[in-house]
């Protein structure tokens, strides 16, 4: 199943995306999850602040 998840800026996107990833990763077990960014500074931005290991998860 796969999903796009849009909206305007600081419409609250990335939180949704970290809790879905989250959901995916650990409670249902063997899903993946991708985050797509549209600049390095944002990719950045987004993954030192949801990083697996910020949920004791490995990379």
């Amino acid at each position: 199943m796969n999903r796009l998840l849009q909206g305007d800026v600081g419409a609250g996107k990335a939180p949704v995306l970290a809790a879905t990833a989250f959901a995916l990763l650990v409670i249902e077990g063997g899903f993946q999850a991708v985050l797509m960014a549209p600049t390095d500074i944002l990719a950045r931005r987004n993954t030192s602040k949801r990083s697996p290991k910020h949920y004791g998860l490995s990379a």
